[in-house]
């Protein structure tokens, strides 16, 4: 495999600063939820984007997966052609 694919970071995480970041993501607890509640909306909105990472969810599989949903990654089930590549027995 090529070298520089290896070292390549497509994700940068790095401290808020207010006085320069307009569109962030905010990660919190919901005490409100359960151990294994995670969640981020789908796709970036403007100012703060909420992802809850409850105490179940620090793992590598779902802190991605919540990223993706940050990054617009919906479901494949989501889609609206599922129909044709998803059968549901």
């Amino acid at each position: 495999m090529n070298n520089s694919l290896i070292n390549y970071n497509a994700l940068f995480l790095r401290p808020f600063n207010k006085n320069k970041d307009k569109d962030y993501v905010f990660i919190k607890k919901d005490n409100m939820q359960h151990d294994g509640y995670c969640s981020s909306t789908v796709g970036k909105i403007e100012g703060k984007n909420v992802m809850v990472l409850n105490r179940n969810c620090f793992d590598y599989h779902p802190i991605m997966h919540q990223f993706f949903h940050t990054l617009g990654f919906a479901h494949e089930n989501q889609r609206p052609d599922h129909y044709k590549y998803i059968t549901s027995q």
